[in-house]
């Protein structure tokens, strides 16, 4: 399983480059936006790192997932800035100061957080193939196609992108079926995928636990930590396979791949969890006043990506690389620790 060791100083770059990549193209981080506030958030929890606390006074997982949050965006975005397609991505540049940048967190009723998702899988694109197309954010028709188009294995793709707000399977199977249907109706491409982000489904604090209360004597707060980060690992798998399973019953029941046609195959679904695990690490206090050997324990932020393609049989071996080149693109974090799987759904019988 790859994983990559990282440090605050490099994510505090990342905030940096995000910045100065906005700058070149005439955008600038608004004052009293959401961005502006992630942005400070990880320069201050960078500080924070370097001088770990005697005792926790307030609730440090959303600074910390802010900091992972950006720092998956900025990377995923300075990694295409030299692309010749990384134009097609300015107009949507411009909502980083109109909602959520953290695709990471829950976010709930933030058209723009959904538009950066977009975004996201863009990037994703533009490295793992090529002539991406990203649909404007205010394109006319009310996103009557799918958002992402791009050319894999040397097909023209589609990649309409979704982001449930709840777990219900049927608000979800609904989503993919808005999805099947706006690739239908593009006649440019020959595959199409559904890509989902469960940002709003995962049960983030379930991997990064909190107890007790701050300030409380009777009650204090105490995280929960993952001696074993792959019992964490193996958790958000199955919660997101569990996900999956109960959506592809209804996507059976409704016959959501009878949409597709000898012009186009809707080749299944593609899940994208991103959140933050609490691995237990020890780190030296090496401020004045600490006896030599002193160590802070307490949880290490891990960012924890669960990507999952379910696809539709039959399909074949160029429509499975297609998306493993995708599910191996959407890893690209300096933060990341990577679990992914490829699920093969019958189609429903006729």
């Amino acid at each position: 399983m790859p994983t990559e060791r990282y440090t605050f100083a490099y994510a505090e770059q990342l905030a940096f480059d995000l910045e100065s990549l906005l700058g070149t193209h005439g955008l600038a981080i608004a004052r009293g936006s959401v961005l502006e506030r992630v942005c400070l958030s990880v320069l201050q929890t960078v500080e924070f790192s370097k001088r770990p606390p005697d005792n926790d006074e307030e609730d440090i997982r959303p600074e910390f997932r802010a900091l992972i949050g950006l720092a998956d965006l900025a990377a995923n975005l300075v990694s295409v800035s030299n692309s010749p397609d990384f134009g097609v991505l300015l107009p949507h540049l411009q909502l980083l100061n109109e909602g959520s940048p953290l695709q990471n967190v829950r976010t709930r009723f933030d058209d723009a957080a959904n538009k950066l998702f977009e975004l996201l899988v863009a990037c994703w694109a533009i490295r793992a193939g090529q002539d991406v197309s990203l649909e404007p954010p205010s394109a006319p028709g009310g996103g009557s196609h799918p958002d992402v188009i791009a050319t894999f294995e040397g097909e023209r793709w589609g990649l309409a992108c979704k982001v449930p707000a709840s777990n219900n399977p049927k608000s979800i199977a609904d989503l993919v079926e808005n999805g099947a249907r706006q690739l239908v109706a593009t006649p440019s491409i020959q595959r199409g995928l559904v890509v989902l982000n469960l940002r709003s489904v995962v049960e983030h604090d379930r991997y990064w636990p909190l107890q007790g209360t701050f300030g409380s004597a009777a009650d204090p707060a105490v995280y929960g930590v993952f001696k074993d980060r792959r019992v964490g690992i193996a958790l958000a798998n199955e919660e997101v396979q569990s996900i999956l399973r109960t959506v592809s019953e209804e996507i059976a029941a409704r016959g959501t791949s009878d949409l597709a046609s000898e012009a186009l195959d809707i080749v299944g679904v593609f899940a994208f969890a991103h959140t933050t695990l609490g691995v237990e690490m020890s780190i030296a206090r090496l401020q004045p006043g600490h006896p030599t050997g002193d160590a802070w324990i307490g949880p290490m932020p891990t960012s924890l990506k669960v990507r999952y393609g379910a696809l539709f049989e039959p399909h074949s071996k160029a429509t499975e690389a297609a998306v493993n080149a995708l599910e191996h693109e959407a890893a690209l974090n300096p933060m990341a620790t990577i679990e992914a799987g490829i699920a093969r759904w019958p189609h429903p019988a006729k």
